[in-house]
């Protein structure tokens, strides 16, 4: 079911804002960590690979999908969900995001429910793609916390016919 849920949301049809699909969808892959709050401080859970699709509804809601690999606790996990965007008018390589998703992990020891999100994404250096990324989730069920910051590049996507 959650596999249906994920590639439901990334493959959904086109967009009013764009007029293609492709132009609407973006993806990347990566690398985070992923630290995890259940009292006072943060554990450093995990170092992961990640894959990640945000597709455009409108120029400010996105829906989003999330893929990562723990290579030590050798898990996975994954999220789809959506989120309100904003972009600095002054710095547009800077952008946040809140938002909601379904959350969903192979092993015990993180987020399996429904979590409210904030996310920002920002480019440092003007010539290259590379996307720094930091999000916090708060679980609506468990009440525990998530926390990833890593690096992220944008893949090019091969179009189809249009």
């Amino acid at each position: 079911m959650k596999s249906l849920m994920v590639l439901w949301f990334l493959l959904l049809p086109g967009t009013a804002q764009s007029a293609s699909v492709w132009d609407a969808l973006s993806v990347g892959v990566g690398a985070q960590g992923v630290w995890l709050e259940g009292g006072d401080l943060a554990d450093l859970r995990d170092i992961e690979a990640t894959g990640r699709a945000a597709f455009g509804v409108t120029p400010h809601i996105a829906l989003v999908g999330g893929l990562a690999y723990g290579f030590d606790h050798a898990y996975t996990r994954e999220s789809v969900g959506v989120r309100l965007t904003a972009t600095d008018v002054n710095d547009p390589t800077f952008s946040v995001g809140l938002g909601v998703s379904r959350h969903f992990r192979s092993e015990p020891g993180g987020l399996d429910e429904w979590a409210g999100e904030a996310a920002i994404g920002w480019k440092p250096l003007s010539g290259s793609e590379f996307l720094l990324t930091a999000s916090a989730a708060y679980g609506l069920d468990s009440s525990q916390r998530q926390i990833t910051a890593g690096l992220t590049y944008p893949v090019k996507l091969v179009r189809g016919v249009q």
